[in-house]
């Protein structure tokens, strides 16, 4: 122990987790943080937790699906494990879960059975459409203004402790995103406050954004009954409907 230290002094550090030994079809998969120098990329984490730390083959994952992901997302996490002294050990799905809303991703069984994500982004184009006369009857849909979001708040970058040594406990910093068309158009005021695994404020300040964009407008709930061709749609597809009248007319 140094000699410049006493038995009151307070020592921190701050542990950077392992670097990337992740393999996928017998290539390496991903690369180290250039930053921290340490596995940091969400899906790369991800894949190695259902692949090692669950158990799950490469044959019962949709190795393709994970690799456009990789290829998409540039976001950088971090995590302790438990989240802090106080915390008990989280449960896998705690883990997964905390990764797929951070870089906001589904995971899904696909049609081949096998465990699949995909990111949830803006629609592209059109995979099938339909119209009146195809989907004549059947038809419910139900809207509400319960889900918009005027303010969203990002809390990222969690520690055991703030660098103020005399503050103990988590910290953590905060981004937000406002949104114009909540509040002046659906006359929305309301905030809520999502956290994130983010290690970087610019990737939060984009998820804050992101999530801004999703809840700034009202979702539905649109079913109608199609005919057989619609049987090899997929989670992700996009539909166009074309109607001679708007939902509630």
């Amino acid at each position: 122990m140094p000699s410049t230290l006493s038995p009151n002094d307070v020592v921190f550090a701050r542990i950077y987790g392992k670097t990337n030994d992740v393999s996928l079809e017998g290539s390496g998969f991903g690369a180290n943080y250039s930053v921290t120098n340490n596995l940091a990329d969400p899906t790369v984490i991800l894949f190695d937790l259902l692949k090692t730390s669950l158990g799950l083959g490469e044959t019962v994952l949709d190795t393709d699906s994970f690799q456009v992901l990789q290829a998409a997302v540039t976001d950088h996490i971090g995590f302790a494990i438990p989240k802090n002294s106080s915390s008990n050990f989280p449960q896998f799905k705690e883990l997964i879960t905390d990764i797929l809303r951070t870089i906001v991703t589904r995971l899904f069984l696909n049609n081949d059975n096998k465990w699949s994500v995909l990111q949830v982004t803006n629609f592209g184009s059109n995979d099938k459409t339909t119209d009146d006369k195809e989907i004549q009857t059947g038809i419910e849909y139900q809207f509400d203004y319960a889900d918009i979001l005027s303010d969203v708040i990002v809390e990222y970058l969690f520690q055991e402790r703030s660098d103020n040594l005399s503050i103990t406990g988590e910290s953590s910093s905060k981004v937000s995103a406002e949104s114009l068309v909540a509040k002046h158009v659906h006359q929305v005021n309301k905030q809520e406050t999502f956290q994130s695994l983010h290690i970087v404020g610019s990737e939060a300040d984009t998820l804050a954004d992101k999530l801004s964009a999703i809840f700034s407008e009202r979702r539905g709930i649109f079913e109608f009954k199609t005919p057989k061709r619609f049987f090899d749609t997929l989670l992700g597809d996009t539909i166009q409907v074309s109607r001679t009248k708007m939902p509630g007319y």
